[in-house]
């Protein structure tokens, strides 16, 4: 067990990087790790290209060329870590410091960022684990549409299932305390995915980014993890600083962005709190 006092110097202390991290970084919708068998899918890239972190260096991880890879190494379990920053210099990517080719570089106490030519930077958070409930399936309905007043989508093919009537558990802002809410979630992830296969076949089914209801701007993103192994859903990523999401992320009508982790727990990480569109 953490004696309080540990927990009140860690707070102490995350709040200062925290602050120091607010000057020159602001919020933004890819903080959460993809889910599951996103990480290899070499296609993909993930974080923003172009720079690294300035702060303290946690970790240097060798022989790492995926950015999902990197981003789910910063990123925690969820319970005794929820993230930190990371950077990945990859040759592929036009990172080309032989010193530092193929690392992953995990940082804490950030204040800035300096340019970094071809590497890709982001601020990791674990996927989220969530909770499958009974599901009725409807044509017509949104994508991420209010489960409790309407039926979700039903799966495109065999291979790829329907939106799930799923909750997603939160953190409401205060340690220990948990908020949840609802969503239909549409599946993601890779279809013909084999544990130990090194690449996804097929491609990775994404999250659809259209249909949305009315006035939605939250981002779409594949964060959620089921009870399977293979149990991948998305939901809507929001800045939690604001209950409507604010007008970059905004939730969609009736649904509230509740934070994924208590504001002790980011403090002590010294990132952003991410938020999830979610029904009551």
């Amino acid at each position: 067990m953490i004696k309080a006092t540990l927990l009140s110097a860690a707070a102490c202390h995350g709040v200062l990087a925290w602050e120091a991290a607010t000057a020159s970084v602001s919020w933004a919708p890819g903080v959460t790790c993809p889910a599951g068998a996103f990480e290899f899918d070499p296609s993909s890239m993930y974080g923003e290209s172009g720079y690294e972190w300035v702060g303290d260096v946690v970790a240097s991880i060798h022989h790492i060329g995926n950015p999902q890879s990197c981003c789910q190494l910063a990123g925690g379990d969820g319970i005794h870590g929820i993230g930190r920053f990371y950077t990945l210099c990859n040759p592929k990517t036009g990172c080309h410091d032989s010193k530092r080719a193929y690392t992953c570089t995990i940082f804490s106490n950030v204040t800035g960022k300096r340019p970094l030519a071809g590497a890709l930077s982001g601020h990791a958070q674990a996927p989220v684990r969530s909770i499958i409930n009974g599901v009725q399936h409807a044509e017509g309905a949104n994508n991420y549409a209010n489960p409790f007043v309407s039926a979700c989508r039903p799966g495109k093919t065999e291979a790829i299932p329907g939106d799930s009537n799923i909750t997603i558990p939160g953190a409401g802002g205060g340690h220990g305390a948990r908020e949840e809410g609802a969503v239909c979630a549409p599946w993601c992830g890779c279809p013909k995915a084999k544990e130990g296969q090194p690449a996804c076949l097929g491609g990775f089914v994404e999250c659809p980014t259209d249909d949305l209801p009315p006035g939605t701007t939250a981002t779409p993103q594949c964060f959620l993890l089921g009870v399977a192994p293979r149990d991948f859903n998305c939901a809507l990523v929001c800045d939690p600083s604001d209950p409507t999401g604010g007008p970059a992320s905004r939730c969609p009508k009736g649904a509230a962005c509740k934070p994924l982790y208590s504001k002790l727990d980011v403090a002590s990480a010294g990132i952003f709190n991410t938020g999830a569109c979610v029904y009551n």
